[in-house]
């Protein structure tokens, strides 16, 4: 892959240290300085004009770029333009990944109820891959995608079990298990004790 090529990929990334490494590569090995300073202002000035234009949510002015880079061109000046653009684009990805959070603790709320609901299914509708969005839970909740599937659905059988006369097995298929012995097991990996005699204690 071409230098110029590489450092986009590196920028689009928001990894200063490679993007620097590969700019650099690239002026210096154009021997006519003149010519690298041209080429390195032009490469990032694409580069951010093709972020722009991505699908991701990113838009960043390129005309105080030029104005800098343009005006007594040095390497120093050009890192340091990579350093806003990285950090630019890193706050940009949090954002994203906060947005994508929400949604996804939105859509699960929405449908604990159903049986086919998984944390591959909820990486799907947010477009995601499932370790993406599993690294995006770990971050905001200190725990797993199905795990939190999991909180809401015991949370939902706590209440059921406390304030309804449903059967446990009615419970179990309302909050999205397709059997008792799920449901069971699941709500005694949780609390210590079996729905049934949780139900015991706590009308008895």
């Amino acid at each position: 892959m071409r230098t110029d090529a590489v450092f986009r990929e590196c920028l689009r990334k928001g990894d200063f240290i490679k993007s620097a490494f590969y700019i650099r590569k690239l002026y210096d090995e154009t021997e006519n300085k003149e010519y690298g300073a041209f080429l390195v202002t032009v490469t990032i000035i694409e580069a951010v004009s093709e972020m722009n234009s991505g699908e991701k949510k990113f838009y960043m002015d390129t005309e105080p770029l030029k104005s800098i880079l343009c005006s007594g061109f040095s390497m120093d000046k050009a890192e340091k333009i990579l350093v806003k653009i990285c950090r630019y684009v890193r706050s940009g990805r949090r954002a994203e990944k906060q947005d994508i959070f929400k949604k996804a603790v939105s859509y699960i709320n929405k449908n604990y109820t159903k049986q086919i609901l998984s944390a591959n299914l909820v990486a799907d509708e947010m477009g995601e891959s499932q370790s993406m969005l599993a690294n995006i839970f770990h971050k905001n909740m200190s725990m797993g995608v199905w795990e939190y599937i999991t909180v809401v659905r015991m949370k939902e059988a706590i209440y059921l079990i406390e304030n309804t006369g449903l059967k446990i097995g009615d419970i179990a298929q309302q909050i999205g298990y397709s059997t008792d012995e799920t449901f069971i097991r699941t709500f005694k990996k949780t609390y210590g004790i079996t729905p049934g005699k949780y139900r015991s204690r706590y009308t008895g």
